[in-house]
């Protein structure tokens, strides 16, 4: 038993499924066994099979077992001749499908699930982002992520194992992986959604006691910018100002109005020079806009970090 119709509209889940098949899945083309689609994945992904599982609403077991020296692994296979010539139709091993537009970041985030690496620098202090694949589909997720988040877009580069890669680190790293996995519920690798809880934040200083939710905004997009968020008290209202060489980005400032807006708080950006040659941007909120944020949950935040581009 399955779902057959599980890819006839497209939701974030079957965007998600379809990379994840895209880099981990495999089709069955019948022979002994009838034509569908299966996953194989060391012991310690296992949860992801039995979560695809409940999402294509199918009997088809989980086996888990051992091989070579006590490892661990696990597999899933299910039988749907419909789901393997929808596979086959979008050529998901081979192109970016256009049916996932409006789900790119569930899409891309089954590709990193599969195919992707995330690693945390502690020489440079930065995130590193890495894409493995077919040449077509990473130079469209490059595309996509250029349009959604403001990266610069780049062409996927050749490897010494004969495959390519593209990578992404810093603070677009950053801003990419919240994209990517905050929110994403049971679609996704949950070991490398939980990466997401090692990560260091940027430190707030201030004078003031603030609402916790926009100390936690002004934390995540200041640890998009670097690594301590300084707030201080001025004109009955607060100035954050990111302390790193990253305080000049306009763009993190914008950003953190674009996200203030849309929870009803109308901050602004105040430019300041220092020195002739340089200058460098700041935030500012009045007090009377902090009654809005005291009734949002932290978790109202994050979603709302996570749905920006």
């Amino acid at each position: 038993m399955v779902n057959d119709g599980f890819f006839d509209t497209m939701t974030p889940e079957a965007a998600w499924l379809l990379g994840f098949a895209a880099s981990d899945g495999t089709i069955k083309t019948g022979g002994k066994s009838p034509s569908g689609l299966g996953f194989c994945l060391g012991g310690i992904d296992v949860q992801v099979l039995y979560n695809i599982r409940e999402m294509v609403e199918t009997d088809a077991p989980v086996y888990e077992y051992e091989h070579g020296e006590g490892q661990r692994a696990a597999k899933l296979t299910f039988s749907s001749s419909r789901i393997r010539e929808f596979l086959v139709m979008v050529g998901f091993k081979e192109r970016y499908p256009n049916c996932v537009e409006g789900f790119d970041r569930h899409y891309i985030r089954g590709l990193f699930d599969g195919d992707g690496c995330i690693h945390y620098r502690t020489d440079r202090k930065s995130l590193n982002l890495v894409l493995a694949g077919n040449y077509d589909i990473l130079a469209q997720v490059s595309f996509v992520i250029g349009k959604e988040l403001g990266a610069n877009i780049k062409l996927p580069r050749p490897t010494k194992d004969n495959t390519n890669q593209i990578s992404w680190e810093g603070r677009i790293a950053r801003y990419l992986y919240w994209w990517l996995y905050s929110d994403a519920g049971k679609a996704v690798l949950p070991r490398k959604a939980a990466f997401m809880d090692t990560l260091p934040f940027a430190t707030v200083e201030c004078s003031v006691d603030l609402p916790v939710p926009l100390e936690r905004l002004m934390s995540i997009c200041g640890t998009m910018g670097g690594n301590k968020v300084i707030a201080r008290e001025a004109n009955n209202g607060i100035e954050f100002t990111l302390a790193s060489r990253f305080q000049n980005h306009l763009s993190t400032c914008q950003q953190f109005c674009d996200i203030a807006d849309m929870i009803g708080i109308e901050p602004s950006v105040v430019r300041r020079n220092k020195g002739i040659y340089h200058r460098y941007y700041s935030v500012y909120i009045p007090f009377n806009q902090f009654s809005r944020v005291h009734t949002l949950a932290v978790a109202t935040v994050e979603d709302l970090v996570a749905t920006m581009g």
